[in-house]
């Protein structure tokens, strides 16, 4: 997607796989997909056994509540989302559930991991990893996909109760979502839950969105922007460097204001991460003009480190 990506560290490659704080809701039964259709932005009648897709659900502002990967399971649909915004996500989609036929449940057996191509000949049960971004691979109990990165990085889910020998060490996962956030791919929390409109978040070039699939909550509001709008912010690349004297001034929450370099804000941070090397990755909403213009953004209003502005280009694969 984007030129000068950094290479996975060495105890990444050698890690196999990392235990990532996802949480899985199941929506099943026969009026599913009219249910999901109704409240989500992606298009579910596009899906097959073989892929997955990006999907958001909105307020009726058009502000995102959560931010998913969904995928076809049994009688229905997976959705993969943050640990911090499952709870309110159950909740709020269980108060548009009760005119239809289908049941949802928080699937605490099932859990998420990530792994690189290195590390598949840990996984048996699969001897090739899916080939293009947003593809998967499934068994009964698993779910294998395609990343939509540069490097090849797959996102393993499972429901089997046998024990995976999988590492939870912070700064591996941190380095997974540095790698994803250099990619492009954004998060969403629960500080930001209700924060963001999908297209800053540049989520329509992950195929989060479909414009012609017919009505959904917040439908009108992200529409809007699209067809009659001029898009004046998105997500941009922030990177920062390692030669930070002091580390700590580069932790930040998401949605923490961003500035410039007169200290007034200048947008706000979706997500940051850190490489083992120190380097720090982040997506960051800015207007347009402003990163057009090459500026540096700052963490805090002291101006202590100094993050250079990227565009993120998407391919998705092609």
């Amino acid at each position: 997607m984007n030129t000068n990506i950094t290479k996975p560290s060495e105890q990444l490659q050698s890690a196999k796989l990392v235990a990532l704080p996802y949480s899985f809701i199941s929506i099943q039964g026969a009026d599913a997909e009219k249910f999901l259709q109704g409240q989500v932005s992606c298009d579910l009648s596009k899906l097959d056994l073989n892929t997955f897709t990006y999907g958001t659900a909105n307020t009726p502002k058009g502000r995102m509540y959560s931010l998913f990967k969904i995928a076809i399971w049994k009688e229905g649909y997976l959705l993969r989302l943050h640990n911090s915004i499952s709870e309110q996500t159950f909740e709020a989609l269980s108060k548009y559930k009760v005119f239809f036929k289908c049941i949802m449940a928080l699937e605490e057996e099932f859990k998420a991991y990530g792994l690189l191509a290195s590390g598949l000949d840990s996984l048996p049960v699969f001897s090739r990893y899916p080939e293009a971004f947003y593809a998967l691979n499934r068994t009964q109990d698993i779910i294998l996909s395609r990343c939509a990165t540069e490097q090849v990085m797959l996102e393993l889910w499972s429901n089997t109760r046998s024990e995976v020998d999988a590492s939870s060490e912070p700064q591996l996962v941190d380095e997974w979502f540095a790698l994803e956030t250099q990619n492009g791919i954004p998060e969403l929390y629960s500080q930001t839950a209700d924060a963001f409109i999908l297209q800053h978040l540049n989520l329509q070039e992950l195929g989060a969105v479909s414009f012609n699939k017919g009505c959904y909550t917040g439908q009108e509001i992200i529409a809007r922007m699209k067809f009659l709008g001029k898009l004046k912010k998105k997500c941009f690349l922030i990177k920062g460097s390692s030669q930070a004297k002091n580390p700590s001034k580069t932790k930040a929450d998401p949605g923490s204001a961003l500035f410039n370099a007169q200290g007034k804000k200048c947008g706000d941070l979706v997500r940051i991460h850190q490489l083992s090397n120190g380097d720090k990755f982040g997506l960051a909403i800015l207007n347009v003009d402003f990163a057009e213009r090459s500026e540096s953004v700052f963490l805090n209003e002291a101006l202590d480190i100094a993050f250079e502005v990227a565009a993120l280009n998407y391919n998705n694969g092609d």
